[in-house]
């Protein structure tokens, strides 16, 4: 989060984003990020919504490991 924060001001904006992503994005695709993390709509990213994202993005890696993991044993698909 703080290297993204480049101002140090607790929050990231579309700008501060775009920057840390190191590729262009369009400003479509940088709206649909901010309206999928943005959960107060106040128009930047602050860390407790940057944890939340962060969160939801471990538990799922995790569950698609365990759905892989489970697919190796189940040879049948049953």
């Amino acid at each position: 989060f703080r290297s993204i924060d480049q101002d140090n001001n607790k929050v990231i904006t579309p700008k501060e984003l775009v920057e840390a992503i190191g590729f262009h994005a369009t400003s479509e695709e940088i709206k649909d990020i901010f309206a999928a993390l943005d959960a107060n709509g106040d128009g930047v990213i602050n860390y407790e919504e940057f944890l939340n994202a962060a969160s939801v993005r471990r538990d799922y890696l995790k569950e698609e490991r365990i759905k892989k993991a489970f697919d190796i044993f189940d040879k049948r698909g049953t």
